[in-house]
């Protein structure tokens, strides 16, 4: 996924309209639209504006496979897929975690260990033991 898609997702998650984006940037909607829906490059310009509009790294938009593959991008690179995983991780547990935060820890650390017997119990039956 490019720069653009990865914008509309952030907007997506964050709620923020293409509105907001041009407003705080300077950068057109028609841009924006046209960015997104080609999923272009950005100019580095823009791609700074985009990335400070959401408080985030401009490196956190882009796709890690348009990085070289040197030993020394190899740590960004992981570290850019590691928190798009964790990131999607958030976003399909969100509700689960909100609750969570919720419950005294005694509640929370007993939800923990049900979560880790059902899971251990899923692994073993799974793996036909």
């Amino acid at each position: 996924m490019g720069f653009w898609k990865n914008v509309k997702q952030e907007l997506d998650y964050t709620g923020a309209t293409r509105k907001d984006l041009a407003f705080e940037t300077g950068i057109s909607v028609q841009t924006i639209n046209r960015a997104i829906e080609r999923d272009s490059r950005p100019y580095l310009e823009d791609a700074l504006k985009v990335a400070r509009f959401f408080k985030k790294e401009a490196t956190y938009f882009i796709d890690s496979s348009l990085l070289l593959k040197s030993e020394q991008n190899t740590s960004v690179t992981k570290k850019i897929e590691d928190d798009k995983a964790n990131l999607a991780l958030y976003r399909k547990y969100h509700s689960l975690i909100s609750y969570c935060e919720m419950l005294p820890s005694s509640k929370s650390d007993a939800l923990q260990q049900l979560a880790q017997s059902l899971a251990e119990d899923e692994a073993s039956y799974s793996s036909g033991e």
